[in-house]
Formats: C-alpha cells, sequence, structure tokens
C-alpha cells in the first residue's frame, strides 16, 4: 500500500505503509453490493487500523528519492498511529472535487460523481499533521491536512478495497 502527496509538479510523500486491523471482528460482516445502487452514501462497515508510514519509497517514485518522505517529514510521522475508518457505498463526488457545482455549470463534466463507488473515510487524515514536517515543509502539509475521503469507482485486483471487501464477503 501507498500513501502519495502530491501537488502539481513536486510529490513530497510517495511512502509505503504497514497497517493492522486493531478489531479484524469488526469486519466478520457479509455485505452484498449486487443489488445496491443507492444514490446516497450507505455504511458498509467501520473499522479501526494501525497505521505506520515508512520510509519505503514506492517503486514508481524512487527517481524523485532527493526530496521524498524522511527528507521532509520528521521521525514522528513514521510512528504507528491509529485511526476509525468507514467503508461506504454509494454515490460520490471527487473528494478533490467537492465544490459548489451550482456554480460551476460549464465545466460540470469535469465534476461528474462516482456512481456506485466506495469510499473510505478516516477520523482524521492519514498524511502527517503540520508539526510531522521539517522546517520550511510545514507549509505543504495544509494542502492535505483535511484529506480524510478516498474515493474509486471500481475495484483492481490488488486495491486496499479489494483486500477489505473480500475480507467482508469471505462468508458469502
Amino acid at each position: 500500500m501507498k500513501l502519495v502527496a502530491a501537488t502539481e509538479l513536486p510529490t513530497y510523500i510517495a511512502a509505503e505503509f504497514n497497517w493492522e486491523l486493531t478489531s479484524p471482528d469488526t469486519l466478520d460482516v457479509a455485505v452484498d453490493l449486487s443489488n445496491s445502487k443507492t444514490p446516497r452514501a450507505m455504511l458498509l462497515v467501520q473499522f479501526n487500523i494501525e497505521l505506520t508510514l515508512t520510509k519505503r519509497i514506492h517503486p514508481r517514485y524512487e527517481s524523485e528519492r532527493d526530496h521524498l518522505n524522511e527528507v521532509v517529514l520528521t521521525d514522528a510521522a513514521f510512528l504507528p498511529k491509529n485511526y476509525t475508518i468507514r467503508l461506504e457505498h454509494g454515490r460520490f463526488m471527487d473528494p478533490a472535487h467537492e465544490i459548489d457545482i451550482a456554480s460551476h455549470k460549464s465545466r460540470d463534466f469535469l465534476f461528474r460523481p462516482y456512481l456506485n463507488a466506495l469510499r473510505l473515510v478516516f477520523d482524521k487524515s492519514p498524511y502527517p499533521p503540520q508539526n510531522e514536517w521539517k522546517e520550511g515543509a510545514g507549509g505543504i502539509a495544509n494542502l492535505f491536512a483535511d484529506s480524510k475521503a478516498f474515493v474509486d469507482r471500481r475495484l483492481g485486483m490488488d486495491s486496499y478495497l479489494t483486500i477489505l471487501l473480500r475480507k467482508i464477503t469471505k462468508r458469502n
């Protein structure tokens, strides 16, 4: 798994992370998505994890090693942290484009919602807070401080959502 923090050109975090369920029994529920076409968010499951950002650079970003991960983050960013996560199914906007679409009618094709999608919502951002960025890089943290929701239309064969859904639906 990876956590990436990037702006238009520079990338600041391209770290792989480790995670462990702290309450694995919460995923012992069966979920049937075949009949679920709800326009609103439907909570599938809520669970707790311990997430540890590592200094391992995701292979795709190896060439950017000089300004990634521990170069911009303090050691505190790499300590384990606990999160409560909701896995939801429904119709969602891309979190990067959650703006007043009504005022952007001429460009609303850019902001089409994810239909029949899955969303992970963290209780707090998994990105390091400002005090875990080294001096001079802390302003970048403000760009990611509110990033708590992650949406996808489809499931990849090895995506984290696929792994979670396999666990959730294992009893079917």
